[in-house]
Formats: structure tokens, sequence, C-alpha cells
């Protein structure tokens, strides 16, 4: 319940209307289960980081050896 003040449009949230709002929160179980998901979601991002990490530094390495010469392309059986 929000009280209004004036003629403004935008509505103010004071204590007393605050004390009135009612907030449901799951049970302490279900909170730990929702933090180990969350926790192993955060881990998994990293992991897939670290890896799109290392591809970019393997590409570039690669880049890097194609563009000095070392390595040729082969497409079709003929040097490219």
């Amino acid at each position: 319940m929000l009280a209004w003040v004036g003629t403004t449009a935008v509505p103010i949230l004071n204590k007393t209307s605050f004390e009135k709002v009612k907030f449901t929160v799951p049970s302490l179980k279900e909170q730990q289960k929702i933090a180990a998901v969350l926790t192993n979601a955060d881990k998994e991002i990293e992991l897939l980081e670290q890896q799109l990490t290392d591809l970019q530094q393997e590409k570039k390495a690669l880049m890097q050896v194609l563009l000095t010469g070392k390595k040729r392309v082969v497409v079709d059986g003929e040097v490219v």
C-alpha cells in the first residue's frame, strides 16, 4: 500500500506503508539449494571463461605461425 502525497503522480513509500508490506521468504533449506545452484553456475562460467581465454591465446599463436610463414595451409592436398 503506497501513500499519495499532494497531486504528484509518484507514490511515496513511507515507514507506515512499508510495515504493511508482507514478504515471503523461501525456507532455509530451499535458500541453500538455490545458493548451491548459483555457486555451481559461477564455477562453470569461470571455467568457460578460462577455456575461452586459452583458445584466444592459441588462436593468436597459430595466426602468428601462419603469418611468419612457418606453417602453410593445406587445402585439398595443395599448399595455399
